[in-house]
Order: C-alpha cells, then sequence, then structure tokens
C-alpha cells in the first residue's frame, strides 16, 4: 500500500506541474467515456432492450418499395394493405399505422400532439393492451367513428392521471373525439413523442 500511494503522489505531482497536460488528458477522457456511454445507450435501447410488445422478436414493419420514385420505404397504399390482410398465410395478423398530428384545444391551453392512425387490430397484434379502458372494436375501425386511445405521459401530463378520462370528450383540430383508452406506461411505437 506505501508503494502504492507514493505512486499516486508522484502522478498527481507530475500532473499539477504541466496543467496544459493534465487538461487535455481529462478532455479526452471526459469525451471517451461520454460517447462509450451515448454509444451504449443507444445500442442498450435498440438492440439489447426488448421491445414492449409480446413476442417482441415476432413483430415486423411492412413496406412498399418505390425506388425508382424516391421512396424506398414507401407506406402501403390502403388497397394493397386489405389485400395483403387477406390474403396473407405467414403472419399471426397484420395491422396498419401511419403517423399523424393534431392540436388540442380543450382542457387547458392549446396543445400539440404527436400521434398514429392505427387499425382496429393494431394494438391486438403487437400483444398490448391498454392499461386502463380499451382498444378499438371493428365496427368503430369500419365507420371510422371518433375515438382515440391515449398515452400515458398525456394522460399523467395534462388529465392529471384522471380515470374519469374515458368517454371524456377531447376536441383536436376542431374533431370531438372520445377517449375509449389509456396505454400502460412505458409503451412506445417507433417515436416516444406519441401522445
Amino acid at each position: 500500500m506505501g508503494a502504492l500511494f507514493a505512486d499516486v503522489r508522484y502522478s498527481l505531482r507530475l500532473l499539477t506541474k504541466s496543467p496544459a497536460f493534465t487538461a487535455i488528458a481529462v478532455a479526452t477522457l471526459a469525451l471517451g467515456i461520454g460517447a462509450n456511454t451515448a454509444i451504449f445507450a443507444a445500442v442498450d435501447a435498440m438492440l439489447i432492450r426488448t421491445l414492449p410488445y409480446a413476442d417482441a422478436d415476432r413483430v415486423v414493419l411492412i413496406w412498399e418499395d418505390n425506388t425508382a420514385a424516391g421512396f424506398p420505404h414507401n407506406t402501403p397504399a390502403p388497397g394493397n394493405y386489405s389485400d395483403w390482410k387477406r390474403l396473407q398465410r405467414s403472419f399471426t395478423g397484420i395491422a396498419a399505422t401511419r403517423g399523424a398530428s393534431g392540436s388540442v384545444t380543450s382542457d387547458g391551453p392549446p396543445e400539440q400532439l404527436l400521434g398514429r392512425r392505427v387499425s382496429q387490430n393494431f394494438f391486438d397484434v403487437l400483444g398490448v393492451r391498454p392499461a386502463i379502458g380499451r382498444a378499438f372494436t371493428e365496427e368503430e375501425d369500419r365507420v371510422s367513428a371518433p375515438v382515440i386511445v391515449i398515452s400515458d405521459g398525456l394522460w399523467r401530463r395534462r388529465y392529471g392521471g384522471d380515470r374519469a378520462i374515458l368517454g371524456r370528450t377531447i376536441l383536436m383540430n376542431d374533431n370531438r373525439y372520445e377517449v375509449v383508452g389509456v396505454m400502460p406506461p412505458g409503451f412506445v411505437f417507433r417515436d416516444r413523442e406519441v401522445d
């Protein structure tokens, strides 16, 4: 232990005699540690930690390839989706989704939200159920009923976690939507900002 303490004292003396070298060494270590932390966080989120779905290793995204028009991952046309869903034999289920946004103007100050339009079976395909309330019904999907399922984050942030949110009407983009469900904490599909 005496030799170790002597080495530490000697190292500290050398570092204090050349402050420029010490600053560069500390900055290099800080950058290296920061870069490794960022890389590990990305790898952990994408490769190590499983998605919050049942059988997450079996979930795939299907795209149309329209590279000739500059869209290598093009959203399938609604008719193609319907045909794929009807004719497929390889998947347990196929659901459709696309990004959407809206301005909520009821129950507080206006707020711009990111969202997703989804088919009725979207949550069933992912194997996820709302924490409170329910998902969409086939009838609601067929008639494009004005119903929504909101994120746990939005429910807590804007509505204070009030369980009476179910059945409440929200005004979004000048249209009224009835809240039928609230997703569990931690549920994410492609973007953590989706409410």
